[in-house]
């Protein structure tokens, strides 16, 4: 029976290209589509998963709340990584590790950027799984390191690496507690193979966290004071006794600064969506769009297929006639429609190779379609599956119902009632269309707006360099002094933040409110040098900025802070000399109000900021360098020659200060990105829907076009009459769809503190643009009916 259904499908589909091509184009946008998004779904689940405990690993972390903030803080202190390894039941392993940046080199030869530099305890082995390919790991040990194998190869090419020597000289943000970057030389123990791309813990170079490093007061094992702390359990349900353990140590614990928020376990196969900001709400969306998308190219299939009905109501009488059941005819119409998603599986699988280098720089992950298992191929085979019986239901059922007296009469056979169906499916197309269409206006207008907006400073003149990332912060003054004195350099200041990039926070209090931590303002902080103000051109509005040789109780305040603390209204002069109180015990005096700015996100609005004169170990080392405007090329090709020279072998790596912010709107613009682009691909469907449609209907209304042109009838005027139907069911989903615009707009321009100001403009053209596509697609077979010969038209009837 079943190979019987296949027969007479595939000879129907064959009989009319035409309508087949239309079915099998539609239905492979939509699995295109869902096989794009299933895609990155499997391929995000597979993080983490080639170790071998990988269901029972936790990363324990906690919330550090200060104020209106809330600090996830990833590193554990020693006192409760040992409670958790002794007193916590159920825990197998407990493994702590700390990452960096650094420099890989054979003693005496050329430096190897490394991005991934791990110091680990010697339970890591326990924990996660190490594949070894030679050698041994001997994090117990300190003064040793295992490298990747690819790694070993850049060093060693096809020489023995093990027992032999390799320097690492540390850079990045964790090495800012040192009081200098010393290299470190390590013994290679062993080489491990290179980690899986879908691994959330890469590393290059495994370094025993035993090892001795140089940190302020002396000397003390890498790891000595924590790090990030990860536990394998013997079941997850001994979570519970790990976060009381956790909760219990981080509410008596004294702080010096915020309170305890709440302790976490982050399961390890949950770490790469939890620490990706988005990647969450990422699968979410690629799923519903993925979703919506399919549902759109089904609703076509529908309503062509049910449009097409009257074509085959003699068929289905016959068979009826003869005996044929309802199920059976059901089956027949379930066969075509499955035989056509097959086709269309195929034509998406084809799709797809070619669309996927797009998608992966769209995700910014490595996703293939090679080397897919037996689990991902059953699911995109069960999606195929579903698109056909999703598709093919309504059409079965309906051509099902046919009775077969009334068909072979030549009665009518469908009633207004499926007439309204079509109508309602044709509207709800164009109105999901119209709801993309204009939420991608919605995030191109936001993020222009906020690119566009004056930040209160000069960020496309002022490039900065992060000299901690660089390895370089030990000579930030004299590099200050060589950039700073070329022609094109307005100015050059060590800061230990720029806007964009200031991550330092503090609690203020006034000396009369002391006393009372309720009153206590949160400010943001950064240490500058005296030409910071002319580096990044801020403005100040009342007092100085700080000169030479500053005294280290002097404080800058952004007018935010000044009227926070109460030091000021409408006038900054009246902040200048009076005091505040930094963490309960140092006082400082107001010297300069400076105008406020966008340091920080543009999400929310300006908050509180202090300056403070450049210690001796700041928090961050970066260098700013305010180029002229009028020759920005040269100013940097100037700088990059002056850095060549100065920081030899040191890779020339600024950053201008708008591209920090440009950055923040990455993700927006990758929303507004994926969701014109189903925009697009639901345009697309509709109008398939519409030229199938209009061709039934031209064809339907053949005979009254023939007649109506014997009796005077102008071409245009009967297009109009065959296309007014349709462009009226358009008209009715974009009024539908204003409504769902605002409610789904709202909420999303409700997390900026400045929303863009929507453009009328923009949306009238967009719901004009929907109109003529679909006047064009409609007109396309109304043309061809209205321009036919009707006295052959006659005669045929």
């Amino acid at each position: 029976m079943i190979k019987n259904h296949l027969l007479v499908a595939l000879r129907r589909l064959r009989r009319r290209p035409g309508t087949t091509a239309l079915h099998v184009g539609g239905l492979a946008i939509g699995l295109l589509c869902c096989f794009l998004a299933l895609l990155y779904v499997l391929h995000v689940r597979a993080y983490d998963r080639h170790h071998e405990h990988a269901d029972r690993i936790v990363r324990i972390a906690e919330d550090l709340a200060i104020g209106d903030f809330t600090i996830f803080l990833i590193d554990s202190n020693p006192e409760t990584i040992e409670a958790v390894r002794t007193e916590v039941p159920g825990v197998a392993a407990v493994a702590v590790l700390d990452a960096e940046e650094g420099l890989a080199r054979i003693p005496g030869g050329t430096g190897v950027a490394v991005e991934e530099v791990v110091f680990a305890d010697s339970a890591f082995a326990e924990v996660f799984t190490v594949p070894m390919e030679a050698g041994a790991l001997r994090l117990d040990q300190p003064d040793t390191a295992v490298l990747t194998a690819s790694l070993a190869a850049t060093l060693f090419g096809g020489d023995d690496p093990i027992g032999a020597a390799v320097e690492i000289e540390r850079t990045g943000y964790n090495v800012r507690d040192l009081v200098e970057s010393t290299p470190l030389t390590l013994t290679v123990t062993g080489i491990v193979a290179d980690p899986p791309a879908t691994t959330t813990l890469a590393y290059e170079v495994l370094i025993s966290g035993r090892t001795v490093v140089d940190v302020r007061g002396g000397r003390e094992a890498r790891l000595g004071r924590g790090g990030e702390t990860f536990v394998r359990l013997d079941a997850m349900a001994d979570t519970t006794a790990l976060l009381a353990q956790l909760t219990a140590r981080g509410e008596a614990r004294e702080r010096r600064m915020g309170q305890f928020g709440g302790a976490k376990a982050t399961p390890l196969l949950e770490l790469h969506t939890h620490d990706q900001i988005g990647a969450v709400s990422y699968l979410t969306l690629f799923g519903v769009l993925a979703a919506l998308v399919l549902l759109l190219a089904c609703i076509n299939y529908a309503n062509l297929a049910t449009a097409l009905s009257l074509r085959r109501a003699t068929e289905v009488g016959v068979r009826k006639v003869l005996g044929a059941r309802r199920r059976q005819l059901a089956g027949q119409f379930f066969a075509e429609a499955l035989l056509l998603a097959a086709a269309a599986g195929v034509v998406a699988l084809g799709l797809a190779t070619v669309a996927l280098p797009s998608f992966q720089a769209f995700t910014g992950e490595d996703i293939s379609l090679l080397g897919l298992g037996g689990p991902a191929l059953l699911a995109l085979g069960a999606v195929v599956a579903a698109a056909g019986l999703l598709a093919g239901a309504y059409p079965a059922l309906t051509l099902a119902r046919f009775r077969p007296a009334a068909v072979l009469k030549g009665d009518r056979v469908q009633g207004r009632g499926g007439r309204r169906i079509r109508q309602g499916l044709v509207v709800a197309q164009f109105a999901a269309t119209a709801v993309l269409l204009a939420g991608t206006a919605v995030v191109a207008q936001q993020v222009r707006y906020a690119q566009t907006r004056d930040l209160g400073f000069r960020g496309d003149q002022t490039v900065v360099f992060d000299l901690d990332e660089l390895g370089l912060a030990d000579q930030a003054t004299a590099l200050r002094s060589t950039l700073g004195s070329l022609a094109t350099v307005q100015a050059a200041s060590v800061t230990s933040g720029v806007p964009g990039d200031i991550g330092a926070l503090s609690l203020f209090s006034t000396p009369a409110t002391v006393d009372d931590q309720d009153d206590d303002v949160q400010l943001w902080l950064a240490d500058a040098e005296p030409d910071y103000l002319r580096a990044v051109g801020l403005d100040l509005v009342a007092g100085r900025w700080f000169a030479e040789g500053e005294a280290p109780t002097s404080f800058v305040v952004n007018e935010t802070a000044a009227r926070t603390l109460g030091l000021m209204t409408d006038d900054p002069t009246a902040a200048l000399g009076k005091t505040v109180v930094q963490g309960g015990d140092k006082t400082l005096e107001i010297v300069g109000v400076v105008s406020d700015f966008h340091f920080a996100t543009l999400r929310r609005d300006i908050e509180s900021l202090g300056f403070a004169p450049l210690s001796d170990a700041p928090f961050k080392s970066l260098l700013a360098v305010r180029l002229g405007a009028d020759n920005l090329g040269g100013g940097l090709a100037a700088l990059e020659a002056a850095w060549t020279d100065a920081a030899a072998g040191y890779p020339f790596a600024p950053t201008f200060l708008d591209a920090v912010f440009a950055e923040e709107f990455a993700e927006d613009r990758t929303l507004g990105r994926l969701v014109g682009g189903v925009a697009v691909v639901t345009v697309l469907l509709a109008l398939f829907g519409l030229l199938g449609l209009s061709a039934y209907a031209a064809e339907q209304r053949r005979k009254e076009v023939g007649v109506r042109k014997v009796l005077g009838a102008r071409v245009g005027h009967l297009v109009g009459l065959l296309a007014r139907d349709f462009v009226a069911l358009v008209g009715v989903a974009l009024v539908v769809a204003v409504p769902v615009v605002v409610l789904l707009a709202r909420p999303w321009l409700d997390n900026f503190a400045y929303p863009a100001p929507q453009q009328p403009v923009v949306f009238a053209g967009i719901a004009l643009a929907l109109l003529l596509l679909a006047v064009a697609a409609v007109s396309v077979h109304a043309l061809r009916a209205a321009t036919a010969d009707p006295v052959r038209t006659l005669r045929h009837e």
